[in-house]
């Protein structure tokens, strides 16, 4: 199991908000970060979910307040797609993907300028790799362009996975939300 860490999240309430959320949660003999907490966990249904009528009242509150509304079906961006389809795996794989072109590409450099390094058919495996790779990114960004009206560019898409996946080590490193 995954050590529990302290998240610092920014929220903009008002003072009046403020002291109303406070004092009900001191009422009721708990923090505010334990009541966040455990909406958190029965939203997601995460580890320390409090039962199946929590996370589905959870779920009711999220999906009612309208949060994904406009973020869904056609006006999906890229990592917003590969999320709901796929999951995060699909976008650590693109990451991957686009790692490994470029590690191959400045391979490929390096043995053009020593070719007295370069075993037989290597350069051509490697350039097999490259198109694998590209084939990849492509697969998935032709299936997101294929079932969105407003489809971000793969420039803009691949920008977006690569600050996703940023802020995510970024917030697990104990930056702020």
């Amino acid at each position: 199991m995954d050590e529990l860490k302290k998240r610092a999240f920014a929220l903009e309430l008002t003072d009046e908000d403020l002291t109303a959320f406070i004092t009900k949660c001191y009422q009721d003999g708990t923090t505010p970060a334990e009541v966040l907490e455990g909406f958190i966990n029965d939203l997601i249904a995460g580890s320390r979910t409090r039962g199946s009528d929590e996370r589905m009242y959870a779920g009711q509150y999220y999906e009612r307040c309208g949060y994904s509304f406009f973020f869904s079906g056609e006006y999906q961006t890229f990592t917003q797609w590969l999320l709901n389809e796929y999951g995060d795996y699909s976008l650590k794989e693109i990451i991957d993907s686009l790692d490994d072109v470029k590690t191959f590409e400045e391979e490929i450099a390096y043995l053009k300028e020593h070719p007295d390094e370069c075993e037989e058919g290597e350069l051509e495996d490697l350039e097999t790799e490259i198109k694998a790779s590209k084939e990849d990114i492509e697969r998935y960004y032709q299936e997101y362009t294929e079932r969105t009206t407003k489809p971000d560019t793969l420039e803009e898409g691949i920008k977006g996975v690569r600050e996703y996946l940023e802020m995510i080590e970024r917030i697990k490193e104990g930056g702020a939300i």
